[in-house]
């Protein structure tokens, strides 16, 4: 268990399937949350719980305010991630397993990423709840309460 309420689970790719979109930002800080469909299939959970997305730390960002079918996020090992990491990483050794840059594939394109940290948090169910105040705090007590409340899985791509 890290120091906060939640323990964290480490996976090499995430998917989201379903629309996503900014929520909020602030200085180099950017949310996207999606917005699942009430509509589901067989062998899908009646109610798809919101994610979002939360880019702590920006430096460099070729995203979309909309991913309308949602994506796929990872941490690519490739030509571009490096190039990046070289160009606008001023913290990064560039060893490719400690590198910052993250892929995101939808049918849009690919789009990169990078951030000083990524998190994904998947919520308990639908919430309008704005993630930023809660989360941009020294107040550890509010930050726990917040993810006590309202996040399932807290997610980060290894």
């Amino acid at each position: 268990m890290n120091s906060f309420s939640k323990e964290i689970s480490y996976v090499e790719k995430y998917e989201i399937n379903s629309w996503v979109r900014i929520l909020e930002a602030n200085q180099d800080w950017i949310v996207y949350r999606s917005y699942p469909s009430n509509h589901t299939f067989e062998g899908q959970p009646k109610v798809l719980p919101r994610v979002d997305l939360i880019l702590l730390g920006v430096k460099y960002i070729e995203l979309k305010t909309d991913f309308y079918n949602g994506f796929s996020i990872s941490k690519p090992k490739n030509e571009k991630s490096l190039e990046i990491a070289k160009k606008f990483d001023n913290f990064s050794n560039e060893k490719e397993d400690e590198l910052r840059v993250y892929e995101i594939k939808s049918k849009e394109g690919n789009f990169y990423v990078l951030t000083a940290n990524l998190w994904i948090h998947v919520h308990k169910e639908k919430t309008g709840e704005l993630p930023l105040k809660h989360l941009i705090t020294p107040d550890l007590e509010t930050y726990n309460n917040y993810l006590d409340i309202f996040i399932k899985d807290w997610i980060k791509i290894k």
